[in-house]
């Protein structure tokens, strides 16, 4: 029989022979490596900051339209001079002694009058609204003064500088008047305004003045657009066109031409008027325009 501790150690041999019959594990326990935890950082505050308002737009100011004035003029000024700073003149600054009185005259519509004598009113209007009047002036050519003590055109629509015998540029001259005087000097240079035929003017031709070239000088072209331009008391034609004149009843010219020069003939002789061109200016219907209210002017 076996004692007691022979038995224990016949049990412990097996099993440990057990223990090694079993089969190993095929899963291998793979470490994890732990990362340490950073060391705890200092927090900044978080600062909100407001958003910028962005400006508000400009406003919109609406630009005034640019209209572009269409003209129609043709003609230019009929003096050839220059002025004070040696410029030549235009239909703006040619010096002038009288204007076309839209008061009482054919070119007033409220006035059933002609022109001249006949249409006097004691008022001289211009082609700007300015107005002389008063008591009938003592002589001719009947210019009246303004409400005030201003000179008339003070803006310079023209160059006006009136009658210096009568009160120069603070009297409106003059009372039935149907066109421009041009004031210059004895022989100054007339050109042509405008392409056209000329012609002396013969009795009957003028049912205004009742002007001829026998009574005070008075010509007149016809132009391309049936517009007539007429002209008083010049001294004489230029020699080119007298020679035309002499084979022909007209001559044709063109716009800037020499064809004249200013004199001071009336009531058929030298010396009848004082010293500028009267200049009118007619529509294809004969009628009396203003080119300054009419914007005829090519150079204005």
């Amino acid at each position: 029989m076996l004692d007691m501790q022979s038995f224990l150690k016949i049990l412990v041999e097996g099993l440990k022979n057990f223990l090694a019959a079993l089969p190993k594990s095929r899963v291998q326990s793979t470490p994890v490596p732990i990362t340490p935890s950073p060391a705890p950082q200092s927090i900044t505050p978080l600062v909100v900051v407001p958003p910028v308002p962005e400006p508000a737009p400009a406003p919109i100011v609406p630009q005034p339209t640019q209209i572009q004035i269409q003209r129609t003029g043709f003609l230019v000024c009929p003096i050839q001079a220059t002025d004070d700073k040696g410029n030549p003149v235009t239909s703006r600054t040619a010096k002038i002694s009288a204007i076309v009185d839209h008061s009482g005259t054919a070119i007033d519509p409220q006035s059933t009058k002609r022109w001249g004598v006949n249409a006097k009113d004691q008022k001289v209007r211009a082609f700007n609204g300015e107005i002389g009047q008063g008591p009938q002036c003592p002589q001719e050519p009947c210019g009246y003064p303004s409400a005030g003590t201003t000179e008339f055109f003070a803006k310079k629509e023209i160059n006006y500088v009136g009658v210096a015998s009568d009160g120069g540029k603070k009297i409106l001259q003059y009372d039935g008047h149907a066109g421009y005087d041009f004031a210059y000097s004895l022989n100054t240079q007339i050109v042509a305004p405008a392409d056209g035929t000329l012609c002396k003017a013969k009795r009957g031709d003028d049912l205004i003045y009742g002007a001829s070239w026998d009574k005070d000088h008075s010509f007149y072209i016809k132009h391309d657009n049936d517009f007539v331009t007429w002209f008083r008391h010049s001294n004489n034609l230029e020699g080119s066109i007298e020679q035309k004149l002499t084979t022909s009843p007209n001559a044709r010219v063109s716009k800037g031409e020499k064809i004249a020069r200013l004199g001071n003939f009336e009531n058929y002789k030298v010396g009848g008027t004082a010293v500028h061109l009267h200049f009118e200016v007619r529509n294809p219907q004969g009628e009396i325009t203003d080119p300054y209210q009419d914007q005829t002017w090519e150079d204005y």
